[in-house]
């Protein structure tokens, strides 16, 4: 069990899996969630490192907002959410690609193809967020005076 386990329930919800029977597993979404970090550690400057049981640690000198716990901090959990989403759904439309199909006879007319498009706009969607989060996250600005531009001019430097 890794320290991601206590997103499993966000991750479901995000992905509607609300009702019982579960369609996925614990433990696949667990993997996922491990996954998403893995692939968003240069994009959350190696904030964290993972351990091969799923321990999750602070990396020494990066800059948390929070004190640990939670180790990973609520800021970077939308992205690793959304991320694992991407890796599921992605998963999923992988396994039915092979279901996809249409025909036609005279009487009967069946297409599931809208279907197939509807998993891959979905994942285009959850992509387009997670860029919008990683770049809310990560760029966000500061506003200060500039240093040598107080009034009377450089007397807060000691000039």
């Amino acid at each position: 069990m890794s320290d991601l386990a206590t997103l499993v329930g966000s991750l479901r919800n995000y992905l509607g899996d609300s009702d019982t029977p579960y369609r996925f597993d614990a433990e696949e979404l667990e993997t996922s969630l491990d996954t998403a970090l893995y692939m968003l550690l240069r994009r959350l400057n190696f904030k964290y490192t993972m351990d091969t049981s799923g321990t999750i640690t602070r990396t020494s000198g990066a800059t948390f907002k929070v004190d640990s716990p939670p180790v990973v901090e609520f800021a970077d959990q939308a992205a690793i959410i959304i991320q694992a989403a991407i890796i599921t759904k992605s998963a999923s439309a992988w396994d039915s690609s092979w279901d996809v199909a249409s025909w036609k006879d005279d009487e009967i007319s069946y297409s599931n193809i809208q279907g197939a498009r509807s998993k891959d706009q979905s994942i285009a969607t959850d992509l387009q967020l997670l860029e919008d989060v990683l770049k809310r996250r990560l760029l966000l600005g500061r506003v200060s005076q500039m240093m040598g531009f107080h009034e009377p001019l450089n007397t807060v430097e000691n000039l």
